[in-house]
């Protein structure tokens, strides 16, 4: 995917070596791409990233030409196979499911996951992980996209939903989007795609959305963070109405 997006002028880096495997291990190098930075903040952010992304899935093959991509990264992986609701945490040890606290999580994946799972459409390519910490910007053009291993076959609404909960994130505590950050970014998208959301594409955008942050704040509550900087629950009931769940 990263070649393929890479030899049609998309600002990723070239790849060089790999992916090859190496003591388990999934290794690649690329190109340095100098310069660039994370976009500050400004009012035409969302635009931005919400445009750029669209622009990415636009470009990308068909799923079918680039063969499987499963299993989506667990944060936005509503989509796993295993027999429990929650996936494998990506960078610690424990049992999403068998850890009690943040039951109230628990009900919020559940109900996602039935919502997501149902939804019949077609999937596209796109990346998984789109936050500000993985796009380097010069001035409003994006300048280096990062997070290869990210890229997820899903439905569009689904990929710009979990984008539009999370992308203004620079690798901080609690750097989430607000709900009026996900909207922006929503409506950005649809601008970009030149083509209204239906109420069902737009409740599914939602709904992923959710499914990253819950399983974020589960995933905080293993090792005793505070889930509150990254979902609340007067937050969660208001996406959750905007999910239509």
């Amino acid at each position: 995917m990263q070649r393929w997006l890479f030899e049609r002028g998309f600002p990723a880096p070239e790849p060089i070596v790999g992916p090859t495997t190496f003591d388990g291990y999934a290794v690649s190098a690329e190109m340095l791409l100098e310069g660039g930075q994370q976009l500050s903040d400004r009012a035409d952010a969302p635009g931005l990233f919400s445009s750029s992304l669209c622009h990415f899935v636009r470009l990308a093959p068909l799923p079918e030409q680039v063969g499987s991509l499963e299993p989506s990264p667990p944060w936005v992986g509503w989509d796993h196979s295993e027999n429990q609701l929650w996936p494998k945490p990506d960078d610690r040890d424990g049992d999403l499911n068998a850890h009690e606290p943040g039951d109230w999580l628990d009900q919020i994946a559940s109900a996602v996951r039935a919502r997501l799972t149902e939804y019949a459409a077609v999937r596209v390519v796109g990346h998984g992980d789109w936050y500000s910490q993985n796009l380097h910007w010069v001035g409003d053009r994006l300048h280096a996209v990062h997070d290869w291993d990210s890229v997820v076959a899903q439905p569009e609404a689904a990929i710009a939903g979990h984008a539009a909960a999370v992308w203004p994130g620079t690798g901080g505590p609690g750097e989430v989007a607000s709900i009026q950050q996900t909207e922006e970014f929503i409506d950005g998208y649809s601008q970009a795609r030149g083509r209204a959301w239906s109420r069902d594409e737009l409740e599914v955008a939602w709904a992923a959305g959710l499914w990253n942050r819950a399983f974020d704040a589960k995933k905080a509550s293993l090792v005793g963070d505070n889930t509150d900087l990254i979902l609340t629950r007067s937050e969660a009931a208001e996406r959750t109405r905007r999910a239509g769940l």
